[in-house]
């Protein structure tokens, strides 16, 4: 299986995606996926607290990113 990155459509479609959800939900982590043309699917999250996101990333990048802003906000 080849894995490709997300086309520049793709990347402004999750970009958008992140603005409207941090938005709509501005208390609550957000995640969220997006399926590529070629079936492949990235992840992207916002933490409208921290003002952090991670975007087009894959499964284990995403809960890698969770788990170390999940470690940090334990910290405070």
């Amino acid at each position: 299986m080849v894995i490709r990155k997300p086309t520049l459509k793709e990347r402004i479609q999750s970009i958008w995606e992140y603005l409207v959800i941090c938005l709509l939900e501005p208390q609550e982590l957000r995640v969220w996926s997006t399926r590529d043309r070629w079936g492949n699917i990235w992840w992207s999250a916002c933490d409208p607290i921290t003002h952090q996101s991670i975007h087009n990333t894959s499964e284990a990048e995403i809960l890698a990113w969770i788990e170390h802003l999940h470690s940090r906000k334990e910290r405070f």
